[in-house]
């Protein structure tokens, strides 16, 4: 009799859970919302978000699914999810979301509200998700990378049936609200157990394709990518307009996005620029705030965007994997039409002896270059951005790219700051009018911001002023007159102005051992350093400006 006692309360417990649990199933099926039907494609992952506390809907009885999120909203589901403890000990007093970003800084999360809080409401794309859930699961990857990342771990898929990759996952697209608690239960699906910290260094890409940290042979991320899929980059390469100080035009380049936002590019594009413009793939055109670094030697300049873009990043690669005879493809923006997309081999791996300090690691591409193709990404087979185009012949199949390996690591130091702190470089760097080495960084050895010149040192000159140098001993100032084909020498303390004409376009000037040297082109001119061109050297009295010799070179002496 105890026995069958025993039995029927122990079949009521059962039947009574079940129930409950069947209520509560139903409960969760029948959310209510009067925007998301039972056979929507988020319904279940929404009713597990409400039940879980992580979102709610709104008082008008929806949801909004397809609304845009903003940084500050996803970093809040991210953190109820992981922390219910710290949403528990949120205060009114000052902007809603402070403790969530006081923890995303503490974790040292790439997020751009932290110091300014007008960026926590701009919305947010799905690249820079997966920038942030890699930081949370305690790897430090930027861009394409990050989106790798994200994929292999299961914290996301791809947009595009059947498939996943980059393309798919479409990161320059904006986060929904639907797809934001997606991303939430994805990642605590997949094992993510806590909130770790996003170290201060960059993540090795061996790690994209054993996200486990073992090799199971599953990962597709090292795979070799095709022309199409490797079209889909452009999404992230910009064409670079650059204007003088009267904002006119001066020169045409190009550019990519890397990590935090910025862009690289060549120095020689930017060189004497007072401002700049970027245009990206649907011709949507930005200002640019400045220059974060530069270096002459290595023919390498990093731009910060006036404003956060939500264009994804390039993924990085090593000019290490570089090997003659492997695939390579360019993007660029030649005689201005925007990002072409064009294939060749590496055809060295070369040592150039052109640095005033050390030799610069180069790769000897096929690739066709031409006008306004500099400053470009060159990629390996992978996706991978392995160099930057740099300079190269007219004819035939000559050209060259500055390693990637020198960004990474200026990128690296800038890394770890909001995009707000980012600082840049006063005004454009000067033109390099001398043998020595040039490089500065925000914050370095420039000129001071906010320079006034006094009225006494402004002078209107009838001409067009292409280069200029200081003398080294004397109150003058030395520059290239290109509109009337002379040498002008300016003397900043009484005003007087003298000049020299020349039979030949002047287009560089030294000044040394108290003589003026113009370097002058006798032909059409190409900026690129290996074609068949003749030139010519002038040297003037410095302070008579009267011709002391003048011979002719086999090559351009520029």
């Amino acid at each position: 009799m105890k026995k069958y006692i025993i039995a029927i309360f122990a079949f009521l417990v059962f039947f009574t859970s079940s129930i409950q649990a069947g209520m509560a199933s139903a409960a969760e099926r029948k959310l209510g919302f009067k925007d998301v039907a039972a056979n929507f494609w988020g319904y279940d992952t929404i009713s597990w978000a409400i039940a879980q506390g992580i979102v709610q809907g709104y008082p008008d009885g929806t949801f909004q699914p397809g609304k845009k999120v903003t940084e500050a909203e996803f970093l809040a589901l991210l953190i109820r999810a992981y922390q219910p403890s710290l949403v528990k000990s949120q205060t009114s007093s000052g902007h809603w979301s402070d403790l969530y970003y006081q923890f995303a800084d503490q974790k040292n999360y790439a997020v751009n509200g932290i110091t300014a809080d007008e960026l926590r409401s701009q919305p947010l794309s799905r690249s820079r998700v997966a920038e942030i859930l890699s930081g949370a699961d305690g790897v430090n990857f930027s861009g394409s990378n990050a989106i790798l990342y994200v994929l292999n771990k299961g914290y996301a898929k791809g947009k595009i049936a059947n498939e996943v990759s980059v393309r798919s996952y479409q990161g320059e697209d904006t986060l929904t609200r639907a797809e934001a608690v997606q991303f939430i239960k994805n990642v605590q699906d997949n094992g993510l157990q806590e909130l770790k910290e996003r170290p201060n260094q960059l993540s090795s890409t061996y790690l994209l394709e054993n996200p486990s940290g073992q090799n199971n042979g599953n990962s597709n991320a090292g795979s070799a990518l095709t022309l199409e899929q490797m079209a889909d980059f452009r999404k992230s390469a910009v064409l670079i307009d650059v204007y003088d100080q009267n904002d006119q035009s001066i020169a045409q380049g190009s550019g990519f996005i890397a990590g935090n936002g910025l862009i690289v590019t060549n120095y020689h594009v930017v060189e004497g620029g007072r401002s700049f413009t970027i245009t990206d793939q649907d011709e949507k055109q930005y200002d640019i705030e400045g220059i974060v670094k530069y270096d002459a030697d290595l023919d390498l300049a990093v731009l910060k965007p006036s404003d956060p873009l939500t264009l994804p990043s390039l993924n990085l690669g090593s000019y290490a994997d570089a090997h003659v005879g492997q695939s390579v493809v360019a993007i660029g923006s030649p005689e201005g039409l925007l990002n072409t997309i064009s294939q060749g081999i590496i055809s060295g791996v070369r040592k150039s002896p052109n640095s005033a300090s050390s030799a610069i690691d180069l790769l000897q591409i096929t690739n066709p270059l031409t006008y306004g193709s500099s400053g470009g990404p060159l990629f390996n087979q992978r996706g991978e951005v392995i160099g930057i185009t740099s300079y190269g012949s007219d004819q035939g199949s000559l050209n060259f790219a500055v390693s990637i390996d020198y960004v990474k690591n200026w990128l690296n130091a800038v890394n770890t700051q909001p995009f707000s702190l980012i600082k840049t470089i006063p005004y454009a760097p000067a033109s390099t009018n001398n043998g020595a080495s040039q490089n500065g960084s925000a914050g370095g050895s420039t000129a001071p911001a906010g320079t006034v010149f006094s009225p006494a040192s402004l002078y209107e000159l009838d001409g067009v002023i292409t280069d200029a140098v200081m003398s080294p001993d004397a109150p003058v100032l030395y520059a290239v007159d290109d509109a009337n084909n002379r040498i002008l020498a300016i003397d900043y303390k009484t005003g007087a102005v003298k000049f020299a004409q020349l039979s030949m376009q002047a287009e560089k000037i030294y000044v040394a051992n108290h003589r003026v040297y113009v370097a002058q082109v006798v032909q059409d001119h190409s900026p690129y350093w290996f074609d068949n061109q003749k030139g010519a050297v002038t040297i003037l009295d410095a302070d008579t400006l009267s011709i002391i010799d003048h011979f002719d070179v086999p090559i351009d002496p520029f």
